[in-house]
């Protein structure tokens, strides 16, 4: 009696590791739909910025071309990416800045460098007690 419960519980757990060996193998197949992220196609060569003096209440349209230095005020605007979302997607642009404090008799100090976004200007903006500014879009030029 001892041997045919022995027998069937081998046989059990033969089968068991067999369908578990299977099971295992259905979900280590690797997934064939794989989509690039990083689009290219998305990136455009004009950065569209709006820049405000706040002791002035002043605002200004900033149209500024990739990898080109201008000036606003006492600070300098460099822009060295600019992508925004396919139409289908949720309307997003994303500028990637760097900012220089111009002051006179010294060097230009790097003030601001990373990403400003047009839907949420607060999660990266420049902090400065003149100037100020925002993501707007982007667009080929």
């Amino acid at each position: 009696m001892k041997n045919k419960i022995f027998s069937v519980f081998l046989i059990c757990s033969f089968f068991s590791s067999i369908a578990t060996a299977q099971e295992t193998t259905k979900l280590e197949e690797p997934e064939l739909n794989i989509v690039d992220k990083a689009d290219p196609s998305r990136f455009y060569n004009t950065a569209v910025i709006q820049g405000m003096n706040k002791t002035t209440a002043k605002s200004s349209l900033i149209e500024i071309r990739i990898e080109e230095k201008i000036n606003f005020g006492q600070i300098s605007i460099i822009a060295h990416k600019c992508w925004q979302s396919s139409l289908d997607q949720k309307p997003e642009s994303k500028i990637l800045l760097e900012v220089f404090e111009n002051k006179s008799g010294e060097n230009p100090k790097r003030i601001f460098y990373g990403w400003m976004f047009a839907s949420s200007p607060s999660i990266s903006g420049l902090e400065h007690p003149i100037y100020d500014l925002t993501a707007l879009s982007c667009k080929n030029k």
